[in-house]
């Protein structure tokens, strides 16, 4: 099963990007896509319909339960959950085997640098902090 994890805004795929970064290094120009989707082909997931344990790190197997049963459905296009690290934004999972995955109007790549400002444990030298 494929998923595409993307993230409501651009700040918030910033803090993805950082929140899951393994080594203390600079980090890569990232590529920018945007997505339009239609309300109707999202599948909003709210606080209290998570499993117990859901903001946890590893996630649980309950969490990964409730995207394979949301993907072996097929109801929507996508699904909108609650950011563990910002909850008030939301991260958006695109179910790449649904039929209106193919006709997604999607914009990119475009280029995008992540300022060395948001990795000062690299010791870039040039930061004024």
């Amino acid at each position: 099963m494929r998923v595409v994890y993307t993230s409501s805004s651009v700040a918030l795929g910033v803090l993805e990007v950082l929140a899951y970064r393994k080594a203390r290094r600079p980090l890569t120009p990232r590529h920018l896509y945007t997505v339009q989707l239609d309300e109707a082909q999202i599948q909003h997931l709210a606080l209290h319909e998570l499993p117990e344990g859901w903001p946890m790190y590893p996630h649980p197997e309950s969490t990964r339960g409730v995207g394979d049963t949301w993907v072996a459905t097929g109801e929507t296009l996508a699904l909108a959950v609650p950011s563990v690290l910002a909850p008030p934004e939301v991260n958006v999972m695109l179910n790449c085997a649904h039929p209106d995955y193919p006709h997604l109007n999607i914009e990119g790549p475009e280029q995008f640098p992540i300022s060395p400002r948001l990795t000062p444990d690299v010791g870039s030298g040039d930061l004024d902090v």
